[in-house]
């Protein structure tokens, strides 16, 4: 597994109801926040990964009535496997995505991309994102490609992908774009 860490602040209000927005350098009018620090990296410990898998079902699966355990498949513990999960200060789990290299060197894809419901369009996507395409790059990776979700295409256009196809329909419901980043 890969070991870096990329951190950045996650300012919220002091008064409770407002929401906060992510920002990887100190905005120019902070008061009445405060910063808190944001952590993107692979699980370590047996409760990381519990409350890593939690979120992909939360998100994920819960929602269409799907078991524990559908959150999961066989390259989740394959060597060329990478997995991150956006935390903060306490160690609660805000994001996860999983990388894996389809073609070594050529192709990764990525998938199980998940925000929790209370912190999405925060940037918690995009620093998974970055992450996971610095692994890519260090795995000399040249594409990544992408199953996105119809309501998360727009996400993944704004870094940088493009619709390839639609491909299939997830649970009868949820419709499928293909889409594909050169790096």
């Amino acid at each position: 597994m890969l070991g870096c860490t990329l951190r950045t602040k996650l300012p919220e209000r002091a008064s409770l109801g407002l929401s906060s927005k992510i920002f990887t350098s100190r905005p120019s009018n902070t008061e009445g926040l405060f910063f808190a620090q944001m952590i993107v990296k692979s699980p370590e410990n047996t409760k990381e990964w519990d409350s890593y898998y939690w979120l992909r079902w939360e998100i994920l699966r819960k929602p269409w009535n799907q078991p524990i355990g559908s959150e999961r498949d066989k390259l989740d513990e394959h060597l060329d496997s990478f997995h991150a999960m956006a935390v903060d200060d306490f160690n609660k789990v805000m994001g996860v995505a999983r990388l894996h290299l389809v073609t070594p060197g050529n192709r990764a894809q990525i998938r199980f991309m998940a925000v929790n419901t209370q912190n999405q369009a925060k940037g918690i996507g995009k620093l998974l994102i970055q992450y996971l395409e610095n692994v890519a790059k260090q795995n000399n990776v040249k594409e990544i490609i992408l199953q996105a979700r119809e309501n998360a295409v727009g996400f993944y256009i704004k870094e940088g992908y493009q619709v390839i196809e639609k491909s299939f329909v997830l649970y009868n419901q949820i419709q499928h774009y293909l889409m594909l980043k050169t790096l």
